[in-house]
């Protein structure tokens, strides 16, 4: 759905998704961000078997256990939960 603003960011390991245009860059920007719109993609991704953390303000990581399969697993579920949106 081309109407929803998300602004993923990204340093290293870590990144984090927010639901509301860009730039994030403080607490009050993310603040601005569709907590609604979070909880659905997260509820997505979760009836599909990804977890993520329940909170639009926490930080997602990937790691070295995670291989090249889990990480496109999880990027088809990241889709298929936005198309839900």
């Amino acid at each position: 759905n081309s109407n929803i603003d998300i602004t993923f960011h990204r340093l290293g390991s870590m990144f984090c998704v927010f639901f509301a245009a860009g730039p994030i860059v403080d607490l009050a920007s993310a603040q601005r961000s569709d907590l609604k719109m979070f909880a659905k993609f997260f509820h997505g991704c979760l009836k599909r078997g990804v977890y993520f953390a329940p909170s639009q303000f926490e930080t997602g990581f990937i790691s070295t256990t995670h291989t090249p399969q889990d990480i496109a697993r999880t990027a088809a579920v990241i889709r298929e939960a936005l198309v839900d949106l």
